[in-house]
């Protein structure tokens, strides 16, 4: 009996069915084992990495070593990245696997699994190792500077992460933009021809002085706008085409389903994780955007039978210089199955890659475009006016799918010119001299936009965009940073908490992993661990290195010895003002709302105190007598409050000392 291991359960029945009899198949339920939680986990000196069986993986790796004992070979068979090839060493290790070999397969399909088993390998030491200097280095990151934080701003469990603060600042960075953004009120006009089927707008551009962007004078829009006979001064018709956009990335896919269906990253990841395990799509974590030679054939094969237009020759893309490529684009495993999945969910995200998989390698879109300039003939003084627009001639690929699904519109783009032709309707195509009369012309009264916010979908983009962790550790990121309440994303514009500005604010300037270009660096050394040119050792440490460094230089005041009872020791002159709440851990503070923060705190955390409590529980803002009531609660303890998840109670820790010996649920209502 020969035994093969995948990660998950959900793979378990379709890979026997294919395997047949003489097999077993059995699965880790991803990893076996993890570094400690409650130790850095991490040697000093060696940077060797002290892992521990996972509670929930004991009663597996028991049955895992039966099943090994009664078969002749092993065939570690985890998902084709770093992360599976990371799980196959640790089940090699464990299970102290003598008789194995090492397979990887993209599709869960009979012709891709028997190409596999035909190709048996060893475990591949650079890739372990440079799953092995990410765990590390974020474990480095998290569990040093997270305690310095707390203890330098005195609020309990600040959480800073290596990928994830980043992803935080960027929110951040925007959010001040938009806050500080200044609207400048500026005009234009608009002259509207045959009953409204198209238009032209005013060129300004003879109009401003050097240094000016904007028309800010209304008299002079509205004598723009008076205008009504033009006379044609300049026109082209030229075709114009429109490539599809290329197949999915990881990245990619995760846009577009939260663009067009409105899945969060997390839920994305997840269906597409079941479509993968059903065997009906490829592997879903990759960068490539290109298909391999089989795949393309197929394609177009189909598109041939199903009279879908093609292309003379097939299409490829060139791949970022980050592209781990190593799997081929996202595409469904069998094309002739045009609908699948095992819901609505997973039936929408199997069209969307569908789709997008046999659109990339259709024809162009073609088009006619019209220009033109006209010049107003009635004018107080000469006024041109321009107008671009398109049709439709040869749709392409848009048969089967009418836009860029991944792509966000962006009110601030006043440069698409895609954009505006289509806005400015059927633009006929007419000779020089043609004489034309305007059915209205209007002011337009324009206002310029800050940037604009970060969605999911355009935070993924820019992450991508500045080569900032890995696309399949996106849906992680936002979660982190949702749950733990750094940014607020009840709408669809996410925004920085209060909470998450202040932790951007401790770290900015302070530690170089919040830098994009130290960022991108990290991740180009990790790529460079897995080609096998950078060793683990010395990755790891210059980075531990720098970040020893940093924590020095922080200047953070040691944390007063706590007394028998708890508290910290009393302070000399340190009285709380008359009629404030006394501070219920120190009880030498008063507890007070830091100017602009949504928190309140001991005064004295300077000293030592870090006693804090949220203001906002539960998407619900505590009253000053609320938040007495928690402050007072505990009688033999201290009651310190955390942020909780929305829509979740409150909850709150009574500690004696540094220990937690209870945990409370508070509901709030408006009666309480």
């Amino acid at each position: 009996m020969n035994l093969m291991i995948v990660e998950s359960p959900n793979k378990i029945k379709k890979i026997k069915a294919i395997l047949g009899s003489g097999w077993d198949v059995a699965a880790s339920v991803g990893h076996i084992r993890d570094l400690p939680v409650s130790d850095f986990g991490i040697e000093p000196d060696t940077y060797r990495l002290n892992y521990q069986i996972l509670e929930r993986s004991k009663p597996v790796v028991s049955q895992l070593r039966q099943r090994v004992a009664r078969s002749e070979q092993v065939y570690l068979a985890t998902d084709p990245d770093r992360e599976g090839e990371a799980i196959a060493w640790h089940l090699q290790q464990v299970l102290k696997l003598r008789r194995y070999v090492r397979i990887t397969f993209d599709a869960i399909t009979e012709s891709v699994i028997r190409s596999a088993l035909k190709a048996p390998r060893q475990l591949n030491a650079n890739l372990v190792h440079a799953q092995e200097a990410r765990r590390g280095v974020d474990r480095l990151v998290g569990y040093q500077v997270s305690p310095a934080l707390s203890q330098q701003t005195g609020i309990a469990r600040l959480s800073a992460g290596r990928v994830q603060s980043v992803a935080l600042r960027i929110v951040v960075d925007r959010q001040r933009e938009i806050d500080t953004f200044k609207e400048t009120k500026h005009f234009g006009a608009e002259a509207i021809f045959d009953n409204g089927k198209w238009r032209a707008q005013w060129d300004t551009t003879p109009f401003l002085k050097e240094g000016e962007e904007y028309i800010l004078d209304a008299a002079l829009a509205e004598d723009a706008a008076k205008c009504r006979l033009f006379s044609v001064t300049a026109a082209a018709t030229k075709p114009a085409s429109k490539a599809p956009p290329p197949p999915f990335t990881t990245a990619t896919l995760l846009q577009a389903a939260s663009v067009t269906l409105g899945y969060k990253p997390e839920q994305t990841a997840q269906i597409a994780q079941r479509l993968f395990e059903e065997g009906l799509i490829t592997y879903h974590r990759t960068d490539s955007q290109n298909f391999s030679a089989e795949a393309l054939a197929e394609i177009r094969a189909y598109a041939a039978s199903n009279n879908l237009p093609l292309p003379p020759k097939v299409r490829t893309w060139k791949s970022k210089e980050s592209a781990q490529e190593a799997h081929e684009a996202i595409r469904s495993t069998h094309l002739e199955q045009r609908n699948a999945g095992a819901d609505d969910d997973q039936k929408k995200l199997y069209d969307l890659i569908w789709t997008r998989a046999v659109a990339s390698q259709l024809a162009d879109a073609e088009y006619s475009v019209n220009t033109l300039t006209l010049v107003a003939q009635d004018g107080s003084q000469p006024f041109v006016f321009k107008a671009m627009g398109r049709t439709l001639i040869k749709p392409g690929w848009r048969t089967l799918t009418a836009k860029d699904a991944a792509e966000e519109p962006d009110p601030n783009d006043t440069e698409d010119s895609e954009k505006q032709s289509d806005e400015n309707g059927r633009v006929p195509a007419l000779g020089r001299g043609t004489q034309l009369h305007a059915d209205s012309a209007r002011v337009l009264n324009k206002q310029t936009r800050p940037p604009n916010g970060y969605t999911q979908a355009s935070l993924i983009k820019k992450l991508e965009h500045e080569g900032i962790g890995r696309p399949s550790t996106y849906p992680a990121i936002l979660k982190n940073i949702i749950i733990r309440n750094y940014i607020d994303d009840s709408r669809k514009i996410l925004r920085a908490t209060d909470l998450g500005i202040l932790l951007i604010d401790a770290l900015k300037g302070h530690f170089a992993f919040l830098e994009y270009d130290y960022t991108r660096s990290l991740e180009q050394q990790l790529d460079d661990i897995a080609e096998g040119k950078a060793q683990y050792l010395n990755v790891v440490s210059s980075i531990d290195g720098q970040l020893k460094k940093e924590l020095a230089q922080l200047h953070i005041a040691p944390r007063p010895a706590l007394a028998s009872n708890g508290s910290a020791p009393a302070k000399t002159g340190t009285v709380p003002p008359p009629g404030s709440l006394v501070c219920p851990k120190c009880k030498q503070g008063a507890v007070k709302k830091p100017n602009g923060q949504n928190f309140y705190g001991c005064s004295r955390y300077r000293e030592g105190c870090n006693f804090s409590i949220s203001k906002t529980i539960a998407k619900k803002t505590l009253t000053p007598k609320q938040v007495e009531t928690l402050c007072t609660k505990g009688k033999t303890g201290v009651l310190k409050g955390f942020i909780s998840m929305q829509g979740k109670p409150f909850e709150a820790y009574l500690t004696l000392g540094e220990e937690t010996d209870w945990k409370a649920q508070f509901h709030f209502e408006s009666s309480r």
